[in-house]
């Protein structure tokens, strides 16, 4: 699966690395063959482990597509901007 970054200047392959949280705020994707990626940067750590669980769904799903051979289930998660992302009230 490939996620676009925040800023959309970078796109990754998430099955290259891996991604991780730095500072409470910002998802980082790391690999060993690239220097790290700064995917998106959040307000709140709410919602930066919102747009984590929101990756970890997308992809869920595109596991599942390649089992069933699904192809219309493949594509890029789009980072979503801050105002996007509700945090649970």
């Amino acid at each position: 699966m490939l996620i676009r970054s925040k800023s959309e200047v970078s796109l990754v392959n998430i099955e290259t690395g891996l991604l991780t949280i730095q500072d409470g705020d910002t998802i980082v994707f790391h690999s060993n063959n690239w220097k790290d990626v700064i995917l998106g940067r959040y307000s709140t750590m709410e919602k930066t482990l919102k747009v984590m669980d929101m990756i970890q769904e997308a992809y869920d799903i595109c596991e599942r597509c390649k089992i069933t051979g699904d192809l219309w289930g493949f594509g890029t998660f789009r980072m979503p901007d801050d105002d996007e992302v509700k945090e649970n009230v």
